[in-house]
């Protein structure tokens, strides 16, 4: 069996294989994510509850996410990402039998706490498999391949929907995700015997147990990055659960095109903002990823055409593209000791973002349209530069 951190080759067959396994789980999650909103429509919901439909997936992330971390660490990776990506994809089947909001309701909160568990195993296993000296590299093109996943899944689940039905998008989604967990099967690996944790720690199973205290998930002084980081995944929250809706209304075609043209700019603009975070500081980043980000919800807030949308999706790209990234090393930069605890911090930002996103947007969708909602997080992301701005002035004063 291969073991971690056994050999100095980035693209080994075990890397390789989660980086395929991980596009596939990812495109049957972003089949669904944009659709679950209007689904919840057809079950008699209104905006303000198809948005909380949508919204407690992120919300259940939230509070799954330190203790997947745990799991992830204490058993065996392997059989943890295939007991999820299974329960991913009954969790997935079950929305085409669910009969009412609380149903799907029920069987969204399953799908996101499976989910939880298997994003933070994906990264924390495919890391085994990834030289030291190459993590960044790594863990980098895992993201890309979450990237391309989101150009495919919303087209190819809306496609679906519009030619057989939302029934049929969630057997599709279900078939993906059952056939990434048998392909799981064939991974190669084996924890280190004798070792407390799976990716063979020093530290015994015996003295570590399962004890887990407040600071092993969460760094105070990190939580103001998390909330900057977070307003690009509100942003998140925002759009994948409201454009196709917004799109219906206002007779828009192809809104699926934002995700394309989205996904097409991340994969161009994230190489680059790495190298210019490293050179010039998280700073020089943000501030303008800022503005990128604010000018597309702008764009969304009035947009009465395809093109225009298109115009969104790609400056959303480079404002989020550039500006998450640059929170996300710069939390690391802060704790290099505590990396996990860096990144788990940094999520706490995120999942929020994302789960209270579409909550607060369908109630103010519901109450002032589409324009009112878009163009308040316009004027929200502008504001939030203006405060880090000037939090950024004074550390450089002290």
């Amino acid at each position: 069996m291969v073991q971690a951190k056994k050999t100095e080759k980035l693209w080994n067959f075990n890397y390789i294989y989660l980086l395929i396994l991980s596009a596939l789980t990812s495109t049957a999650f972003y089949m669904v994510a944009p659709v679950v909103a209007k689904y919840a429509l057809t079950l008699g919901a209104d905006f303000t509850l198809a948005g909380t439909v949508t919204g407690v997936f992120s919300i259940t992330a939230l509070v799954v996410r330190p203790f997947s971390g745990v799991i992830a660490d204490k058993l065996n990776k392997k059989w943890v990402m295939i007991f999820s990506t299974v329960t991913i994809a009954f969790s997935v089947l079950c929305y085409s039998v669910a009969g009412n909001v609380a149903m799907l309701l029920a069987f969204r909160i399953a799908h996101g706490i499976a989910f939880s568990l298997s994003g933070t195993t994906n990264i924390a296993f495919a890391s085994t498999f990834i030289p030291e000296n190459r993590l960044g590299e790594g863990i980098g093109y895992l993201g890309l391949g979450n990237i391309l996943s989101t150009a495919i899944g919303p087209a190819l689940g809306l496609w679906v929907i519009e030619n057989f039905g939302y029934d049929w998008c969630f057997y599709t989604a279900f078939f993906i995700s059952l056939t990434a967990a048998a392909l799981m099967l064939l991974i190669r690996y084996k924890p280190d015997a004798g070792k407390g944790n799976d990716d063979g720690s020093a530290e015994t199973g015996k003295k570590a147990g399962f004890r887990i205290r407040f600071s092993d998930i969460i760094e105070v002084k990190l939580l103001p990055l998390a909330f900057f980081g977070g307003l690009f995944s509100l942003t998140n929250g925002l759009v994948s659960s409201f454009i196709a809706i917004m799109g219906d209304q206002r007779g828009i075609g192809n809104v699926s095109i934002f995700f394309t043209i989205n996904a097409i700019m991340l994969l161009i603009i994230r190489p680059f903002s790495g190298k210019l975070n490293d050179k010039k500081g998280v700073s020089f980043v943000l501030i303008p990823a800022y503005i990128f980000a604010a000018a597309a919800m702008a764009l969304l807030a009035g947009a009465k055409s395809t093109w225009v949308v298109a115009l969104a999706g790609a400056l959303k790209a480079v404002g989020q593209g550039s500006g998450q990234p640059a929170i996300q090393a710069e939390c690391i930069r802060k704790l290099p000791d505590r990396r996990g605890v860096a990144t788990s911090t940094f999520y706490v930002g995120a999942d929020v973002g994302q789960g209270l996103g579409p909550v607060i947007g369908g109630a103010v969708s519901s109450a002032f349209g589409f324009g009112a909602m878009f163009g308040g997080t316009c004027v929200m992301m502008l504001l939030a530069m203006l405060v880090y701005m000037r939090a950024d002035r004074k550390k450089i004063r002290s």
